[in-house]
């Protein structure tokens, strides 16, 4: 069955607060409530929650965040959640021990790292009802005790609830509690706390000139030891009928991972002309292009890591042809395509079969993207192999790491050869003279026959990537 694809983020980005916090996740429940936070872990808005329930009279933000503590078998407790206060402080900075963030098959999954324990937490929506699971799974290490502190509000999800108000009226219910009369919660050793936690910052919300502050109810902790890797500590939350409870957190879990999988497939091309539209010249293309320009813009390479086998892939199968006569001409390594009857590029709009503007060949502005597609993977494989580096440095010593080559080595001329790193050697024939932002040909020390640059003489030459 098809999968969707996976979308992860290593300690670079999770370790940042800020680049952490700006990557957003979504899960829905089918019937017009959510959940919804950061890669990082930190609440940066007041809809961010485990549970927003869509009503007659709007959505309310139930549970806001179920924070997980550590007790290693040493006895040392290790707070993994994250916060930010009224007065700037970040606590506790659970974001500097995630491992990772992921999306796989939709679902958001967390991993967090203290020597040789690692916690992994899943989290689903169950499918037309106001449910949410979420699952604590011991991976390596252990025996570790697991506290899991339940923040609680019930409000409109654009308001904000303080402590100059009554709390939320928190009452005892099998294998939990039940807040506002209007949730309930359910999980292992359940324990009633009752305070408040005073001062929650919202940095997105005040980056829109809104009130980023309020107050969370502290309803109580779970508690569950997790013995051996494997082991699993699950909690549902769940509105509407409180009496009917929602299964068990981890088959709500599979349940979504299999819908999300079959919508997938359902959307599969079902015959030639579906896929002859999904098999667009460009369309590839441009996702090299976007790739390139994410990494580029937010330095991240462990992103760049992860995708460039597939990246590489792409611009094998396009150096042996794919269908439709996609494929790299031997003879000067240029873009061509088409095939009789089909339209490959947006500009092949036909009227009664005939194309308006004929494609086929090897358009300039599709070969515009490929040559830029080759220069971007290639500086994307340049990149990672000099983070690796500086990585295995630090490993070394807790000195500065190297400086990073001050340029990679980009060729000085159209026809200067350009060693692929630990590729194929087929890559040398596929060099076209031109590129994209790694071209088309831009002007070098102000000398340049194009047309933005014609008051210029002399000749030209291609630039270097940024």
């Amino acid at each position: 069955m098809a999968t969707v694809r996976r979308l992860a983020f290593g300690p670079q980005v999770c370790g940042r607060l800020d680049e952490g916090s700006a990557r957003e996740w979504l899960v829905p429940d089918g019937c017009g409530g959510y959940a919804m936070g950061t890669a990082g872990g930190l609440r940066t808005r007041r809809y961010h929650g485990l549970l927003v329930v869509a009503g007659e009279n709007g959505r309310h933000l139930g549970p806001a965040s179920l924070d997980p503590i550590l007790t290693l078998p040493s006895g040392v407790s290790v707070r993994l959640g994250t916060h930010e206060w009224a007065d700037g402080t970040i606590a506790p900075r659970g974001h500097e021990l995630l491992a990772g963030f992921e999306l796989v098959d939709g679902l958001p999954r967390w991993r967090w790292r203290v020597g040789d324990v690692v916690v992994e937490r899943e989290l689903a929506m169950a499918h037309g009802r106001p449910a949410v699971a979420i699952v604590h799974r011991l991976l390596t290490g252990g025996p570790v005790s697991l506290a899991l502190d339940t923040l609680c509000t019930w409000r409109d999800v654009h308001g904000e609830r303080g402590a100059s108000g009554p709390p939320p009226t928190v009452s005892e219910a099998s294998g939990g509690c039940v807040v506002a009369d209007a949730y309930r919660l359910r999980g292992p050793g359940f324990r009633r706390a009752g305070s408040w936690w005073r001062g929650v910052h919202y940095r997105a919300e005040a980056a829109r000139g809104l009130n980023p502050q309020e107050d969370l109810w502290h309803a109580g902790r779970f508690h569950a030891e997790l013995r051996q890797p494997g082991a699993t500590a699950e909690v549902t939350a769940w509105a509407s009928d409180l009496d009917s409870a929602p299964p068990p957190a981890s088959e709500i879990i599979q349940a979504a991972r299999s819908r999300n999988r079959a919508i997938v497939a359902a959307a599969r091309p079902a015959d030639d002309a579906q896929a002859t539209l999904a098999l667009a010249a460009d369309a590839t293309l441009w996702f090299l292009h976007a790739v390139g320009r994410h990494v580029a813009v937010t330095d991240d390479t462990d992103l760049a890591a992860s995708l460039l086998p597939a990246l590489r892939d792409v611009v094998d199968h396009h150096l042996a042809g794919t269908r439709y006569g996609i494929g790299a001409d031997p003879a000067d390594g240029l873009l061509r395509q088409g095939a009789p009857g089909e339209a490959l590029t947006w500009m092949d709009a036909r009227v009664d079969g005939v194309p308006v503007t004929a494609r086929a060949g090897k358009p300039v502005e599709i070969n515009a993207l490929w040559v830029n597609g080759l220069a971007m993977v290639i500086k994307l494989a340049w990149q990672v192999r000099v983070g690796a580096a500086v990585r295995e440095q630090r490993d070394l010593d807790h000195r500065a790491p190297p400086p990073a080559p001050t340029r990679p080595p980009w060729p000085r001329s159209p026809a200067a050869s350009r060693p692929w790193p630990a590729a194929s050697p087929t890559w040398s024939t596929a060099r076209p003279a031109t590129t994209r932002p790694c071209g088309p040909i831009s002007c070098w020390r102000g000398r340049c026959r194009t047309p933005r640059c014609a008051p210029h003489p002399a000749s030209c030459r291609p630039s270097a990537p940024p």
